[in-house]
């Protein structure tokens, strides 16, 4: 993703943005830090509020990031990521820790944990030219295109949400950057540090996993 800066008319620089990080870290600046978090503000409400489908709690979990992004300010380093990555880790995990609590098991019903297993090989050996049929590969879409069209309803978002969390968590920052932020395998295996191959599979089993519990939730319930 473009690690752009800042200004109040849209055309500010990284070295902009590294000056207000700076004077956030080394002198406290509060207005330094307010400009810094309007310009992000709105894009992380947006992704909080995809992953919520509830405004009131979007703008919550979007208080809270910000709160962790300004305690933790401290201990960024730009040369391990650019300043919007890092944002993005914290919010991320923020949601998933929502998703989590006993907050959320108050008002949902509690998480189920999936712990990392075998992976599929054939994901990993379609990214070296076999394996992976093109039957597979399609299915593979069908699944994931299932997927998403629930998190277009609101009120199977926090279901979708629920299952998604229940796995490792970077199994999840898989999830919500391939499916909020739109990022490629590519992108994500960068910022992660891991293969490409690694994260297609974890993605494509998550969404088999995710679909095949929300199948079973629609013969329990007859929907």
């Amino acid at each position: 993703m473009d690690e752009r800066k800042l200004s109040k008319d849209g055309e500010c620089t990284m070295r902009d943005e590294r000056k207000l990080i700076r004077n956030i870290k080394y002198r406290q600046d509060r207005e330094a830090a307010n400009e810094l978090i309007s310009h992000y503000y709105q894009e992380i409400f947006a992704y909080a509020f995809r992953q919520t489908g509830d405004q009131e709690l979007a703008m919550d979990l979007t208080q809270e990031i910000f709160l962790s992004v300004l305690r933790g300010i401290g201990g960024f380093d730009e040369r391990k990521a650019g300043f919007r990555t890092w944002l993005y880790r914290i919010a991320s995990n923020r949601i998933t820790d929502y998703y989590r609590s006993s907050l959320y098991r108050q008002r949902g019903r509690e998480v189920p944990l999936h712990r990392e297993g075998k992976q599929d090989d054939r994901y990993l050996e379609g990214e070296q030219g076999g394996g992976s049929s093109e039957g597979e590969r399609a299915e593979d879409k069908l699944w994931e295109n299932d997927v998403l069209s629930h998190l277009l309803r609101k009120e199977q978002i926090c279901r979708v949400m629920e299952l998604a969390a229940g796995y490792d968590r970077v199994w999840m920052l898989i999830f919500q950057r391939k499916i909020f932020l739109e990022h490629s395998f590519r992108e994500i295996a960068g910022d992660l540090g891991i293969p490409e191959s690694t994260v297609k599979t974890r993605y494509y089993q998550m969404i088999r996993g995710i679909r095949e519990e929300m199948e079973r939730d629609e013969k329990r319930t007859g929907k």
